[in-house]
């Protein structure tokens, strides 16, 4: 067992790492809009919730809670304050995972935070953020397996996302994201299905920050919110079809939405 001070040092030098890799891109644009204060960063999020109905409190429980704190959500792991229902936290990693240990990862989000959605029910918002075209153009790579991969967690993800797949109306509805090909988009999509299956509302929100040079050239930069809107469909059409976007689905009488928004890079800089 780790000594107090082990396990302090580690924690804090976690935390330190966490800093450091948060300072550039779309993790830094997150960090300095939530940074915004309140109810400035809460206001800004709503706007892009609209027209969903969908409200969040200037002290709702979320993560990252800036600067000071970068840690992502995994929403498998209870955090303080609790962004989900510890049952319901326990459910989802099982159904992601076969094999579980503490050190084993699910998908973090740049974003998750607690919400009231129209019907007086509590659920979440899930922000998935980008800053330039390399994050989102090309991005069809599928999970690999490598030699330290757990093949019973390798396996059971893929079941995972097929079963969301079929459960969203599968090919023929045009929903065909895989474990195989565009896999982190594929496993927000899941993610977000899986939520709501459990009686969780939920939003999950593709946010470009836009005209971000520094990132990656302005040859890269998400030029303004048309820009990313048509990049993000065009490279994602293959996997979920435009017409699920930005309208309310139904899954067994919870609403999911998934949305795309972008801010100026300037108003988290």
């Amino acid at each position: 067992m780790l000594s107090t001070a082990t396990a302090t040092f580690r924690m804090l030098n976690g935390m330190a790492t966490m800093q450091k890799a948060a300072t550039a891109g779309s993790a830094r644009h997150v960090l300095d809009w939530i940074g915004m204060g309140e109810p400035g960063f809460a206001t800004s999020l709503n706007s892009l919730l609209e027209p969903t109905g969908v409200v969040v409190a200037p002290a709702a429980p979320r993560r990252p809670l800036g600067r000071v704190d970068p840690r992502e959500a995994m929403l498998g792991v209870p955090v303080a304050p609790p962004l989900l229902d510890g049952a319901v936290g326990k459910q989802l990693r099982g159904w992601w995972l076969a094999v579980d240990k503490p050190t084993t990862k699910e998908p973090t989000w740049d974003l998750a935070v607690v919400a009231t959605f129209p019907d007086g029910r509590q659920g979440l918002v899930l922000v998935e953020a980008k800053a330039h075209l390399k994050e989102i153009v090309g991005a069809a790579a599928g999970k690999p397996l490598t030699p330290s991969s757990n093949l019973k967690n390798h396996e059971r993800i893929g079941a995972a996302i097929g079963e969301a797949a079929e459960a969203l109306g599968g090919e023929a509805a045009g929903v065909r994201i895989s474990r195989d090909r565009h896999y982190q988009f594929s496993n927000r999509i899941a993610w977000a299905w899986r939520l709501a299956a459990s009686g969780v509302p939920v939003v999950l929100v593709y946010l470009g920050f836009t005209g971000d040079a520094a990132v990656a050239g302005a040859a890269a930069m998400l030029r303004d919110g048309d820009h990313w809107r048509a990049v993000l469909h065009a490279e994602t059409a293959g996997v979920f079809p435009s017409a699920m976007w930005e309208r309310e689905i139904d899954v067994d009488d919870t609403p999911m939405w998934v949305l795309a928004r972008s801010l100026p890079a300037q108003v988290a800089a």
